[in-house]
């Protein structure tokens, strides 16, 4: 019993690997015994790992409680992109947002992948809190990798960071405490237990899908995805104990993964509906440029902003100051807004006074 179902795990395994490529200084395929050059005959593979010399990373924190609110941010900043660019939301610290970007900095379209991994989120997935390793890319160069409180970061060896230490210790982390060196050859197949704790929806490739124009593709590949990555986690959990106690205890852990994953597909689903409902309500992005320029001087003066609304011209902000009148003063000092005033009462919470306030913005000629 044991022989058959190590070979049904190795099985699912490998149905799995054979969907992935890895790009480093060349196209490498996943298997049990490691990465293996990819034959230039192996056909299309619609998720490709990026290896960490071929992107770069920008952790941007935006001054916004509301996820809502920054997901519409992201989408207009993604909007006038002409080549892939995957996001990652991590987790508010002080009243603020951080979102990972990584930017390909090689041309995918020859592979043209339905989604894009970056390496480092991927060996991170499993990783606990505070974990800082490093490990050598396939061309020797070192790679360090820290996953925060907030995000998960890393940098390539070179420039002020040359010791993981130095890495750590920018981060607010100690190198001495959780730091670990590990093998990317071996390193690469264990992160792929934690598939589901990576944010799929922002590691799509949508000119993959905008090329292809055939949606039902995506939902019969993550049904395919969904069923080999259940059953390979189920048997893997299987495998590593035969006691029957376990066994169930291993199922109902694999069972609630299988789960994440569906709702996590639906809420991606749901929110590519939402979002073509309410396209024609998001400006451009030009005009949410403006709209940032012009709030900048609340920033500077320690006002939180809580919430914002758009319609149109039409703006509705909820904030958080030292003082609601000197900020309602600083907007109207702004020659783009109009009308301007407190939408609700002054509350006073602590040290702070909070209200929302409604403005318009002024048509391209209008004084």
């Amino acid at each position: 019993m044991p022989s058959k179902q190590h070979s049904f795990q190795k099985f699912l395994q490998q149905t799995l690997f054979n969907r992935v490529s890895y790009l480093s200084d060349q196209l490498y395929a996943l298997s049990g015994d490691g990465i293996k050059p990819l034959p230039a005959t192996s056909g299309f593979r619609p998720v490709l790992i990026l290896a960490r010399q071929h992107y770069r990373e920008e952790l941007v924190w935006y001054p916004i409680v509301k996820l809502a609110d920054v997901k519409k941010l992201v989408q207009l900043k993604l909007a006038s992109q002409t080549t892939p660019v995957l996001v990652s939301f991590g987790v508010v610290v002080n009243n603020q947002t951080p979102v990972s970007y990584f930017y390909p900095q090689t041309d995918l379209g020859s592979y043209n992948p339905w989604f894009i991994l970056p390496e480092t989120l991927l060996l991170a997935a499993n990783k606990a809190v505070g974990a800082v390793f490093s490990y050598q890319s396939l061309q020797g160069q070192a790679v360090f990798v820290a996953r925060t409180p907030a995000a998960v970061v890393s940098s390539l060896q070179g420039g002020v960071i040359k010791e993981l230490a130095q890495f750590a210790m920018a981060h607010g982390l100690s190198a001495d405490e959780n730091a670990e060196e590990v093998q990317l050859n071996t390193a690469l197949l264990p992160s792929f237990k934690a598939l589901s704790r990576l944010p799929w929806s922002g590691l799509r490739n949508r000119f993959a899908f905008a090329r292809s124009g055939d949606n039902k593709k995506m939902l019969r590949f993550g049904s395919g995805a969904l069923i080999i990555t259940t059953l390979y986690l189920l048997t893997s959990y299987q495998w590593s104990a035969y006691l029957l106690e376990n066994a169930r205890t291993d199922l109902q852990q694999a069972s609630a993964q299988a789960n994440q994953v569906l709702t996590e597909r639906e809420t991606l689903l749901q929110l590519k509906q939402r979002y073509q409902q309410l396209a024609g309500y998001i400006p451009p992005p030009q005009d949410e440029l403006l709209l940032w320029q012009l709030l900048a001087p609340l920033y500077e003066n320690q006002v939180l902003l809580r919430a914002l609304e758009q319609k149109g011209n039409e703006i509705r902000i909820e904030i958080a100051a030292p003082s609601a009148t000197a900020a309602l003063q600083l907007l109207l000092k702004q020659p783009q807004i109009a009308n301007a005033g407190f939408d609700t009462p002054v509350r006073r919470r602590n040290d702070q006074e909070e209200v929302g306030i409604k403005f318009s913005l002024k048509a391209d000629g209008q004084k």
